[in-house]
C-alpha cells in the first residue's frame, strides 16, 4: 500500500484496523480470473483499435457502456458463480469432516451407505445454476454492445450480430458460440435446461448425500442424482458435484475470455 506524503502514520494505522473489520465478509475472484479482467481493462484503456468504430454515436456511448457491462454486471456475475461454488465446496468438506469425526457412531458395522438430503447444499447448487445462467446472459449483452445493438440473451446472440458492422469479427464470434456446445449448457426449446426448469417449473435438487464406509472404515462422499444427473461412487471426474460444477465454470470462463479475443479486447 503506497501511503502520500504528509498523511499521519496513526490515520494510515486506524484506516488498515477499520477495513480489516469486515475482511471476513469480503470475497473476491480467483486472482488468475482478476488478472484476465485487469489486463482487458487496461487494453481497453489504451484505445485499441478493434473498438475505434464505437467511438463516435451520438444517441450512445456504446464503449462505455461495453465496459460497464463487462467490468460491472458480468464480472459481478462471475463473483456469484465461484461463491455459490466456493460454499458447495464448504458444505462437502464439512459433511466429510463430520462423518470422519462420528465414524464409530454412524457406521457400526462397515461397509454401510447413509443418505443425506443437505438443503443447505441444494440451495446453493440452485442459485449457482442461476448465477451461471445470467452470467452468460451478462456476457451476451456486452458483445451485443461491441456491434452497437441491444441484446441480452445468449441463445440468441449469434442471431443478434449477423450481419453487423465488423463482420470480420461477428462471424469470429459466431464460429466460437457455434463450437461452444451452448445447449449442453443452457438447454434447448425441446429440453430445458436446470435453471430454466428451476426459474419456471420445479425445484431441483443438488441430490442425494451418499456417505460410505468402505471394509477398512474409509469415508467416502459422493453426491447422486440431482440436477446433474451423478452417479453415486464413480469416477471422482465425473461423480463428484463440486469437481462437475467447476468444468462447468472453466467453460464459462472459456467461453467469455474467447469471445473478448474474438473480439480485440484482449491484447
Amino acid at each position: 500500500m503506497t501511503v502520500p506524503d504528509g498523511v499521519p502514520a496513526d490515520f494510515v494505522d486506524r484506516a488498515l484496523r477499520s477495513a480489516a473489520v469486515f475482511d471476513d465478509l469480503r470475497f473476491n475472484l480467483p486472482q488468475p480470473t482478476e488478472a484476465r479482467l485487469r489486463t482487458m481493462h487496461a487494453h481497453l484503456e489504451s484505445c485499441p483499435n478493434s473498438t475505434v468504430h464505437l467511438a463516435g454515436s451520438r444517441k450512445k456511448n456504446w464503449l462505455a457502456a461495453m465496459q460497464e457491462q463487462i467490468f460491472g454486471a458480468f464480472r459481478e456475475g462471475l463473483v456469484a458463480v465461484y461463491y455459490h461454488l466456493d460454499h458447495i465446496q464448504q458444505l462437502e468438506r464439512a459433511i466429510a469432516d463430520r462423518a470422519k469425526t462420528s465414524r464409530d457412531l454412524l457406521f457400526s458395522t462397515p461397509p454401510t451407505t447413509l443418505g443425506l438430503n443437505c438443503r443447505p447444499l441444494n440451495a446453493e447448487y440452485q442459485a449457482f445454476k442461476f448465477a451461471v445462467r445470467r452470467t452468460l446472459e451478462y456476457l451476451a449483452g456486452a458483445v451485443a454492445m461491441f456491434f452497437k445493438t441491444d441484446g441480452t440473451r445468449i441463445r440468441k446472440l449469434a442471431t443478434t450480430i449477423d450481419g453487423r458492422e465488423p463482420t470480420d469479427r461477428a462471424r469470429s464470434v459466431q464460429a466460437r458460440l457455434a463450437a461452444a456446445n451452448l445447449e449442453a449448457n443452457i438447454g434447448t426449446d425441446d429440453e430445458r435446461s436446470v435453471r430454466d426448469l428451476l426459474a419456471h417449473y420445479r425445484s431441483i435438487d443438488a441430490g442425494v448425500v451418499n456417505i460410505r464406509a468402505d471394509e477398512q472404515g474409509e469415508i467416502q462422499i459422493r453426491v447422486a442424482g440431482g440436477g446433474e444427473r451423478l452417479q453415486a461412487f464413480g469416477d471422482l471426474a465425473t461423480c463428484n458435484l463440486s469437481t462437475v460444477l467447476e468444468h462447468e465454470v472453466a467453460w464459462l470462463e472459456d467461453l467469455a475470455f474467447g469471445l473478448f479475443s474474438d473480439l480485440g479486447l484482449l491484447p
